[in-house]
């Protein structure tokens, strides 16, 4: 839990380790702890915004057709089972995208009505982050450590890159988060480019918790993100 609500902790769990000089042995622990919801309660909203949205399509999703969506340069709202823990997007409630798209920071910022000197962060595939970056640390699973990023990969991590050429990944594999390994690994099959943006799905607001949330940002939102994933719906 990487804020200030994880102090507490992590202060007592270095005390264990250096007082009782236990080893320390990384292991992932998974954030995504919020509410599980129904089908019933999405398709509500769903029925719900209809009504005032005759444009509105929806249609069945799986991960090989989200990640082919973002090969071609979509930028996807993701809402997907249970949130995270802590004050990260880690890919359940997330815009989501392809970090080469041209002017992609600009974009995001827009999208999201932020200042333009906010930088973005990925989702990078664990087993690619040697290729990627230097000095990267393996076990920054929730986007807690920062690494720069190789010369020849700035243009096509562009779009996640900070003025420095470092950048905030979030490293996974098909045991730390399936879903969106293979959303990731099927990229990286279309494009060679074996990571995504990763930002909060939010506008000026917490981040999305609920259907609802989710579906009124998604509305409210006048260009650039013209899908929304909703659990197997899109």
């Amino acid at each position: 839990n990487p804020n200030d609500c994880g102090l507490a902790l992590g202060a007592a769990l270095a005390l264990h380790y250096y007082y009782y000089k236990k080893k320390y042995i990384p292991k992932y622990f998974s954030p995504y702890n919020g509410i599980k919801y129904t089908k019933e309660e999405i398709d509500s909203v769903i029925k719900k915004a209809k009504k005032n949205n005759k444009s509105l399509l929806i249609t069945k999703v799986d991960n090989e057709r989200i990640a082919n969506l973002l090969s071609k340069g979509h930028i996807i709202a993701r809402f997907f089972k249970q949130s995270e823990s802590g004050p990260r997007a880690l890919g359940n409630r997330s815009f989501i995208a392809s970090p080469d798209i041209p002017n992609l920071r600009n974009i995001m910022n827009e999208v999201k009505n932020r200042e333009w000197y906010r930088p973005f962060a990925p989702i990078i595939l664990k087993k690619e982050a040697v290729n990627l970056f230097e000095n990267v640390l393996y076990d920054s699973y929730y986007m807690n450590t920062s690494a720069v990023i190789k010369k020849k990969w700035r243009k096509k991590l562009s779009g996640v890159m900070h003025i420095d050429h470092s950048t905030r990944p979030q490293l996974i594999d098909e045991n730390s988060c399936s879903d969106l390994y293979e959303i990731v690994n099927n990229f990286f099959k279309q494009t060679a480019i074996p990571g995504i943006l990763n930002t909060s799905f939010n506008i000026n607001e917490p981040l999305v918790e609920t259907p609802e949330d989710a579906m009124r940002t998604f509305l409210n939102i006048k260009k650039h993100v013209t899908f929304l994933q909703l659990d197997n719906l899109l």
